[in-house]
């Protein structure tokens, strides 16, 4: 007899060997994270990793796999029956009470949060600015059991922990600037190691959980799954399935989504117009000469950010790079400019987010730390500054200035078609049809030589 034997972490399957060898090839995915090197991809590198674990005669998948697992059960038409049940029983009130005290849920984040109440395991793919760290905070209010909300970088964790403060949940935090520990606690992936009260966590919530895919929280998660868990991200799948198979093993299938489309139309994020520079690059022989020739250092294109940053002086403007060399220049380039890296404190991050929203700081300059999960309203225009192609960083970007306030309905985003470079050009190609996929609509494009006559106030108003 085929048996599925359950637990928090693991399902445990006792079956015909036919039918493990067949589960085997479906829980076998390609890992593709070695093929590329210097802009050329060798798929000899490609490597296939199967999911399904094998101790001693026993095989098992982790206990995210559970749904999907069943689905190919019935799929074959396979017989099996439950053996031991070791799920740990959590008591879910059937009629959640959304009521907290200046707090006005909007009916989709109702939606998630039943579901999610429901389901116990699953992701939530949120838009940017559906409110994903308001519903976090409202099932865990509702559940009122001890919890642990992760993720990867510290200001996320400090964002998450000041808004739970203030709709009244009482936990701690854990960063490398800020220890203050308690039963329930936010903590970044590398302060893990402080928390000493694991054993009483039962609900585990990730944010931005397209990153599950990282050795560090594999590792993580692989000894640690409380029965209740939940991924928070707009863009968990990736553009990797195995990636993405990596998140779903703990954290199960995507179980509500909220579209950007859906928030547009109902007035809850900007209208973003997605401007399209078109200038000139040289060709070069790789990806990584390309990146410091054509982008970091290349004198043409760094002089038409500065002048589209003079022409909108009076914006609010955010200015995103992928390396720290290449903000550094823009911002000695840039009058008025600030430039923030992962090397600032929390502190200075936090005033340079207040700056912008007071209007003391019209022009920041910005790595990898603000192109997801910060929080910052006024921002009217946005520059794509660096030319990387991946769809998670594209819509995250995108995203942070998608966030309303009162006299903002819209945002501009300007990025660069680079002709005649193949390798960038390709990447332009890439990063608009994903923006179309996401479901953008406006796209303009403008000529190098128009650039001193480009004024975004039409599109903003």
């Amino acid at each position: 007899m085929n048996k599925l034997h359950l637990s928090d972490r693991i399902i445990v399957i006792e079956a015909e060997p036919s039918i493990t060898i067949i589960l085997q090839q479906l829980f076998t995915f390609k890992d593709t994270s070695q093929c590329m090197r210097n802009g050329i991809y060798d798929k000899t590198k490609i490597k296939n990793v199967t999911l399904l674990k094998k101790n001693k005669k026993q095989y098992y998948l982790f206990s995210g796999f559970l749904r999907q697992l069943i689905t190919y059960i019935k799929q074959y038409n396979w017989k099996f029956s439950i053996g031991e049940d070791k799920r740990t029983k959590i008591l879910i009130p059937e009629n959640p009470i959304f009521n907290s005290p200046n707090i006005s849920l909007r009916d989709y984040q109702k939606e998630a949060i039943k579901k999610m109440l429901y389901d116990k395991i699953g992701i939530l793919k949120l838009s940017t600015s559906a409110g994903k760290t308001l519903i976090a905070g409202m099932i865990l209010k509702i559940l009122n059991i001890p919890f642990l909300f992760i993720a990867d970088k510290k200001g996320l964790i400090q964002q998450a922990w000041e808004e739970f403060t203030k709709i009244g949940l009482d936990c701690g935090i854990c960063h490398s600037e800020k220890k203050i520990f308690k039963q329930s606690m936010c903590c970044t992936i590398g302060s893990i190691s402080k928390i000493n009260n694991l054993n009483e966590i039962k609900v585990l919530i990730f944010d931005e959980c397209h990153h599950g895919g990282a050795n560090q929280f594999q590792t993580f998660f692989s000894s640690f799954l409380p029965p209740i868990r939940i991924g928070l991200s707009a863009t968990p799948e990736g553009n990797d399935p195995f990636k993405f198979a990596l998140l779903k093993q703990f954290f199960g299938e995507i179980v509500y989504t909220v579209g950007v489309n859906e928030l547009i139309t109902e007035g809850f994020v900007a209208e973003p117009t997605i401007f399209f520079i078109r200038n000139k690059v040289k060709p070069e022989i790789d990806w990584n000469i390309t990146e410091i020739k054509q982008v970091i250092e290349n004198k043409n294109r760094n002089n038409i950010i500065k002048k589209i940053v003079n022409n909108n002086s009076d914006k609010h403007i955010l200015i995103l790079v992928n390396k720290q060399q290449h903000g550094e220049i823009l911002n000695k380039l840039i009058d008025n400019s600030i430039y923030i890296d992962g090397r600032d404190s929390i502190k200075l991050r936090n005033e340079v987010k207040e700056n912008i929203e007071n209007g003391t700081q019209k022009i920041v300059i910005a790595s990898g730390i603000f192109n997801e999960g910060i929080s910052i309203n006024s921002i009217e225009i946005i520059i794509n500054a660096s030319a990387r192609k991946g769809r998670v960083e594209q819509i995250q970007k995108i995203g942070r200035g998608l966030r309303i306030k009162q006299g903002k309905t819209k945002v501009v985003m300007i990025d660069f078609e680079d002709n005649g470079n193949k390798i960038l050009y390709k990447q332009h190609l890439t990063r608009k049809n994903e923006w179309k996929k996401e479901g953008f609509k406006n796209f303009k494009i403008v000529n190098e030589s128009d650039i001193e006559d480009l004024d975004f106030t039409s599109f903003l108003d």
